[in-house]
């Protein structure tokens, strides 16, 4: 069975500092190791499936490889010169970043086009990431 781009897409969308996600290859599931701080239930959990099923469970890349920051950067760099990209040019410098990137996009309703380019940049990700392990998978994403 391959792994489908959709699920490694959503499991990318879960990666940040305090998580960690693994995806089962065989059940093309996603398993979220929460940081035991936040979720220790979800972790105990989490432990014991991967704990099972060792040999199917994959560690996706971590959030330093899935840098939305980076990006979000490189969507910007995308737009075209003006006073959008001049605005979230100035967004994603300083503090909370990401933050104000989001409340800018809103302003301009430049929302949908930030998720999709957004989900291609992970669906790039996800593909190199499946290529250098040697995993088979399935492009079942239309955008």
């Amino acid at each position: 069975m391959a792994v489908k781009l959709s699920v490694m897409v959503e499991g990318l969308k879960w990666v940040c500092a305090h998580n960690t996600v693994y995806i089962n290859i065989k059940k093309n599931t996603l398993i979220n190791l929460a940081d035991p701080s936040i979720a220790l239930e979800l972790s105990e959990d989490a432990l014991t499936e991967i704990e099972e099923n060792k040999e199917d469970c994959i560690e996706l890349p971590s959030w330093k490889q899935v840098d939305t920051k980076k990006i979000a950067k490189n969507y910007v760099e995308s737009l075209p010169d003006g006073a959008v990209k001049a605005r979230l040019e100035k967004a994603l410098n300083g503090l909370f970043p990401m933050k104000k990137f989001h409340k800018e996009i809103e302003i301009f309703e430049y929302t949908d086009n930030w998720y999709n380019y957004r989900s291609m940049a992970l669906k790039n990700i996800a593909i190199n990431f499946l290529n250098i392990k040697k995993i088979e998978f399935e492009d079942d994403i239309s955008y």
